[in-house]
């Protein structure tokens, strides 16, 4: 009887896992499932992740840029208040050029000048640029006109002398040039221009 119930024990369990099989595919079918689900889920949140990273270098990178602008533009700003400031220097170099015929010691000339030209060098190397309007139309973005007077020379609105000059720094008007504006000769009385710019 035991020989039997072996028999019996063994084609029963047979029985069983041929019954087993089919359900353990499907719970593998079932795990296989979930499983690439949750690798489809990792994957989405390291694409989110990646996207949140590049997004973050890229607003970094723009604040770098505006950061290196900001500074280059300070930087410029202050340039061009210390040149500003020196200009008066410069004016009273050609003042004193100028005036330099009483003058008759040729070594303090001479001195004077290299100060001049060694000073001048240097600021046109930072950027300075002297502008250029005598005997040119006259043009109120570069120039300030302080006195218009007939002249049988030029053209009418023509810069005839320049009582100050003018300079631009990096491209931009650091200070206008003072000048003498001409007119036509029909117009005879020397007058102060309207400055009124249209």
């Amino acid at each position: 009887m035991k020989k039997h119930d072996t028999e019996t024990n063994t084609s029963g369990s047979d029985e069983i896992n041929h019954e087993s099989t089919p359900n353990n595919t499907r719970v593998q079918d079932t795990s296989t499932s979930d499983s690439k689900d949750l690798l489809e889920a990792a994957e989405s949140k390291a694409r989110e992740y990646l996207d949140a990273l590049q997004r973050l270098k890229a607003e970094f990178d723009n604040y770098r840029k505006r950061n290196e602008k900001e500074r280059q533009r300070l930087a410029t700003v202050f340039q061009a208040s210390v040149i500003e400031a020196i200009l008066p220097t410069l004016d009273a170099f050609d003042a004193a050029f100028k005036t330099e015929s009483g003058n008759t010691d040729v070594t303090f000339k001479d001195g004077m000048r290299l100060l001049y030209n060694g000073l001048m060098d240097t600021l046109f190397k930072m950027g300075l640029e002297k502008i250029d309007v005598l005997e040119k139309p006259y043009d109120p973005e570069v120039a300030e006109a302080t006195v218009v007077m007939p002249s049988d020379k030029l053209p009418e609105d023509h810069v005839m002398q320049e009582l100050v000059a003018g300079y631009k720094f990096r491209g931009d008007v650091l200070r206008h040039a003072k000048v003498i504006v001409s007119a036509s000769v029909d117009n005879d009385k020397a007058k102060a221009p309207d400055n009124k710019e249209e």
